[in-house]
């Protein structure tokens, strides 16, 4: 080969390693450094690098430069494609990604196995089911769905669209499941409120002599905790000390196991996992003191938090938030304040402006068309009729079950009748009146669907139990912690989450 080829071969490679270096370690200075350096030396336009630098400006949080790299390549391969693809789900907008798939394919490139997984996750993460079907669709056709990685992705995207039965479909005709198809598997059950199965799951994974590890352990403890099932739990608990995992410094098993004990009642045990811990990282603090709190318990979870601060770890904003998310779950005005204030004092340098609770907001589809709903929300067309059918609902609930607010959950300082007006406008209700208005009362399906980014209320959750057996009506809800089935009055969750 010649001597003044191989040297540039080898420049090439040297940006190419730097460049990926940087992108494993976030370095985005030094990946600047490196851009610079690869155009003065006329690698400008070299299709290796560009793909590197559009992964490395993605995983940056700089998307806007990684566009403008792509934009200017004169050549693209799909591993470009699929690069700013993984950007936009990476900087929070999957959405981006699915349109620029579609471009992809007027393009005339190929998709690979890793961009249909890209965009499956795309899919999953809007809870887009028609989308999702139809790059399932193009993997059936394609012969991608059988690929591993695809294949897992397709379970993970059904899951999360609460298609908890085509996940499970997918999982039993892959060909070869590795531990990220069992762990997919496990978690969409655990999600979905199918406890018992991800229970019966995982039991098989141990009799396969599969190997486990922490996503398999957290997402079955999870199924533990939300069953209520100590036993189960207590015998994971007891296979992990004799098999040799070291919960004690593993973080994300160690706040499982604390959730596990703290839902079911077992604060002695619950105490005594936070003991073990060698490093007790703030997320461990949070996980019992959030445990305490959710079940009541503030005065110790209060105590808790007190000591947290008297500590050496650095009280976050996420534990505070989460704290004021509470006080606001149980309208505790005065216990707000009082973390407000810490806040403003706090010297640890917290962003207070931070610390707002995040805005309740959820969507439904309809004909193919998501709308979005927050709490008050008065900005659809349909507003008027959304409120009179959900006051018709509330009066038919009265009348046939006896139907009352659980005026706790409204805003803490306004008037009784404000309060209710308050709680018939929380956003999954408006989302539930507006599919009702376009048909949902009429139609055989007889599901809803509705999606809520925040954990769902006291009261929407009696509402829409009592609103499914009045309507002989399914109603789905995923929230941020699990998906509910709403059926003849009942809930999948047993009033548990």
């Amino acid at each position: 080969m010649n001597r003044g080829l191989f040297s540039v071969l080898n420049e090439r490679q040297k940006f190419a390693n730097f460049l990926r270096f940087c992108s494993k370690s976030l370095l985005l200075d030094q990946g600047m450094q490196v851009h610079g350096a690869l155009v003065k030396m006329g690698f400008g336009f070299d299709l290796m690098l560009s793909n590197d630098l559009i992964v490395m400006y993605g995983k940056c949080g700089r998307l806007g430069v990684a566009c403008d790299v792509f934009d200017r390549m004169l050549e693209r391969n799909v591993v470009s494609w699929t690069a700013l693809m993984c950007g936009h789900i990476q900087n929070g907008n999957p959405l981006e990604s699915l349109l620029l798939f579609s471009k992809m394919a007027l393009s005339g490139v190929k998709p690979n196995d890793f961009t249909f997984s890209t965009n499956l996750k795309a899919c999953g993460l809007l809870n887009g089911l028609y989308i999702g079907r139809q790059v399932h669709d193009t993997c059936v056709k394609t012969g991608f769905d059988t690929v591993n990685v695809v294949g897992n992705s397709i379970i993970d995207m059904y899951s999360k669209c609460g298609r908890i039965n085509e996940a499970a479909s997918m999982f039993e005709v892959l060909p070869v499941r590795n531990l990220i198809s069992w762990n997919a598997m496990i978690a969409g059950y655990t999600v979905a409120g199918f406890c018992k199965k991800a229970l019966v799951l995982f039991r098989k994974m141990q009799e396969g002599e599969e190997f486990l590890d922490e996503f398999t352990f957290t997402s079955t403890l999870k199924a533990c905790s939300d069953l209520g099932a100590i036993k189960e739990g207590n015998q994971i608990h007891a296979f992990l000390i004799t098999g040799g995992f070291l919960y004690s410094v593993n973080t994300a098993i160690a706040c499982a196991l604390i959730d596990l004990y703290v839902k079911c009642g077992e604060l002695f045990m619950a105490r005594r996992v936070f003991s073990h811990i060698e490093e007790k990282h703030v997320i461990s603090w949070t996980a019992l003191i959030l445990g305490y709190a959710q079940e009541g318990n503030l005065e110790e979870s209060m105590d808790l938090f007190r000591q947290l601060r008297e500590s050496s770890i650095q009280v976050d904003g996420f534990i505070l938030s989460s704290m004021m998310g509470v006080f606001a779950d149980f309208a505790l005005v005065q216990q707000g304040k009082q973390m407000h204030a810490f806040a403003i004092k706090v010297p640890f340098g917290v962003d207070i402006s931070k610390l707002k609770k995040e805005a309740g907001c959820s969507w439904v589809e309809i004909a193919k068309e998501i709308h979005f709903f927050y709490g008050g929300d008065d900005m659809h067309p349909l507003t008027e009729k959304i409120h009179e059918i959900l006051k018709e609902m509330e009066r038919r609930m009265k009348e046939e079950l006896g139907y009352v607010y659980r005026v706790k959950y409204a805003l803490h300082d306004v008037e009784e009748e404000s309060k209710m007006e308050n709680l018939r406008v929380h956003s999954e209700k408006l989302a539930i009146g507006l599919a009702l208005v376009c048909g949902g009362l009429e139609e055989e399906r007889k599901v809803i669907r509705v999606f809520k980014n925040l954990r769902v209320c006291g009261d929407c959750h009696e509402f829409i139990k009592g609103l499914s057996k009045i309507l002989k009506i399914a109603f789905v809800v995923r929230d941020a912690n699990r998906f509910h089935r709403f059926e003849d009055g009942l809930c999948s969750c047993g009033d548990y989450w």
